[in-house]
């Protein structure tokens, strides 16, 4: 009898019909089968496997590969692999392939060590630098070198005018001694140790500074990093350079250490996502430092997407596709964050705001009636709590 699947001609109704009838004449077993076996497999077919299965490079792969699309290296890479991986009798590896040792993690302190390197080149070494605390709702010095100031009052929130000036003005301010005091919110902020003031402070957000470098790599319309509030730099001053202007110093400052800039601005991003604790207490201070950028933000609007058949399986998957979708398409400026598990907050910029909807139209055609919508515009004024009460806990 043949495997399960497999014809053969003998074993057919036909052939078993034929067997029995006065007038069968006997055939060899397995004649049909072998019959339609060489009509089947013809030469045109053989030679169309032989290229399929074939591990010969073809000459196609043996262009010039530097005027060849992206989309076609890629398509290569992968035939390259899948053939590879199947090679029999390939031998052992070349001796110097084995060499190849993996790439050792960079140094925490490497981009730090960068940024001192560089300040000091600059002879500013006197500075701190203040990522966002999300357990203090605020941005506190990690590190700081202006020995003259109380480190314990050195701090800035999003809603003081301060941060308002050099985060909503892209550009770097300069305080001089009198200005701090006249100023009683300055005069608790720049505390001198010796009571005296006599320090000019540079003061600007390192998405100012490595703005440039985004603009030069990607254009105009690079996404806007500051959506995620990088941290201050502070820089105490010599009088003479102060002389200089806060512009000047944006540039000279910028053009040495953008880079350095914006890989400590990412680390400290990515730091803000872990969690050292509590995954539920984590969970909510991370909703609270995006919601207190996105209240920030121009002409922003947070959309929050309710499934309603995640209890189905269909509806599960289409709901970590919808994310994924989301991922994939929104820029730099938006953020994305899961609030339960049928529920998903897109706090997207201005730039994004249309792409978001279109999607989410889409998806409702095709689909149907999947999820509900809630909407929310920036600058409305709606504290965090309010937040909570109106759109999360509904």
């Amino acid at each position: 009898m043949p495997e399960y699947g497999e014809f053969d001609g003998v074993h057919s109704d036909k052939s078993a019909a034929e067997a029995v009838s006065p007038g069968a004449v006997e055939t060899p077993a397995g004649g049909e089968h072998n019959i339609l076996r060489e009509k089947t497999f013809n030469a045109e077919l053989r030679h169309l496997v032989d290229r399929v299965t074939s591990h010969e490079t073809s000459e196609r792969i043996a262009d010039d590969i530097d005027g060849i699309s992206d989309d076609e290296l890629i398509r290569r890479l992968h035939l390259l692999f899948y053939r590879s991986i199947h090679l029999e009798n390939a031998g052992v590896a070349q001796v110097r392939l084995l060499e190849i040792q993996e790439i050792a993690e960079r140094d925490e302190d490497s981009v730090v060590n960068a940024i001192h390197e560089g300040l000091t080149a600059l002879s500013y070494p006197a500075y701190a630098l203040l990522p966002f605390n999300i357990e203090k709702r605020c941005f506190t010095p990690t590190i700081n070198t202006i020995n003259s100031l109380d480190v314990y009052s050195l701090f800035i929130d999003i809603y003081d005018g301060l941060y308002a000036a050099i985060a909503e003005g892209g550009r770097g301010l300069l305080i001089g001694p009198d200005t701090i005091r006249d100023d009683a919110f300055l005069r608790k902020r720049f505390v001198s140790k010796s009571g005296i003031f006599e320090d000019y402070y540079y003061i600007n957000s390192l998405g100012n500074l490595y703005r440039p470098l985004l603009v030069e790599l990607h254009g105009a319309g690079a996404s806007d990093a500051g959506f995620r509030m990088s941290p201050i730099l502070i820089i105490r001053m010599r009088q003479a350079d102060s002389s200089e202007g806060a512009a000047s110093l944006d540039h000279i400052i910028g053009r040495r250490l953008s880079l350095p800039f914006l890989l400590y601005a990412s680390e400290e991003l990515e730091r803000i996502g872990k969690s050292g604790g509590d995954l539920l207490v984590h969970h909510y201070r991370c909703l609270e430092y995006i919601y207190m950028a996105f209240s920030k933000m121009v002409e922003g609007r947070c959309f929050i997407f309710n499934f309603l058949e995640y209890h189905q399986a269909r509806g599960r998957y289409l709901f970590s596709y919808f994310q994924a979708a989301l991922r994939a398409g929104l820029s730099g400026s938006s953020f994305i964050q899961q609030l339960d598990k049928n529920r998903v907050a897109v706090f997207a910029a201005m730039n994004d705001v249309e792409w978001v909807k279109n999607t989410a139209s889409h998806w409702s055609e095709v689909h149907g009636d999947i999820f509900i919508i809630s909407t929310l515009d920036a600058g409305k004024g709606l504290n965090y709590v309010d937040f909570l009460n109106n759109y999360v806990f509904q």
